[in-house]
C-alpha cells in the first residue's frame, strides 16, 4: 500500500486555508499582544482548531489506514480538551473586565 495518493483533490483547499490562517493568527497573536494569560489561551485555542484542519487534510494526503488512525486517534486526544480550555479563557477574560473600573462615563 503506498502511503501518498496519486492526485490533490480541490477539497484540500478550505482546510488548507484553514489552517493557513490558523498558524498566522496564533503568531500575530504571540508576537503583537501582551504576553497575557488571555493571549496565551486564545493561541492555544486556535492551535487545538488548527490541529483539527491538519486530520482533514491528511485524509487526502495519505492513503495509509494506520498512519491515519495514528494521527486521527493524536489529534483527538487534544481535542477534548477544548471546552476546558475555552472555558478558563472566557473565565479569565471575564475576570479582567471585572477587574477594570470605569474610568469614563457611558455613552447612552
Amino acid at each position: 500500500m503506498e502511503l501518498f495518493s496519486g492526485a490533490v483533490p480541490v477539497y484540500i483547499l478550505p482546510p488548507l486555508i484553514s489552517l493557513f490562517f490558523s498558524i498566522i493568527l496564533i503568531f500575530v497573536v504571540l508576537a503583537r499582544g501582551r504576553l497575557q494569560a488571555e493571549n496565551a489561551l486564545f493561541a492555544l485555542i486556535c492551535f487545538i482548531w488548527a490541529l483539527l484542519y491538519f486530520v482533514f487534510i491528511s485524509h487526502h494526503l495519505f492513503s495509509d489506514e494506520r498512519l491515519l488512525l495514528r494521527i486521527e486517534r493524536t489529534v483527538h486526544f487534544f481535542f477534548v480538551y477544548v471546552a476546558a480550555v475555552n472555558r478558563v479563557a472566557s473565565s479569565a477574560e471575564s475576570q479582567r473586565w471585572t477587574r477594570r473600573p470605569f474610568t469614563t462615563r457611558p455613552h447612552w
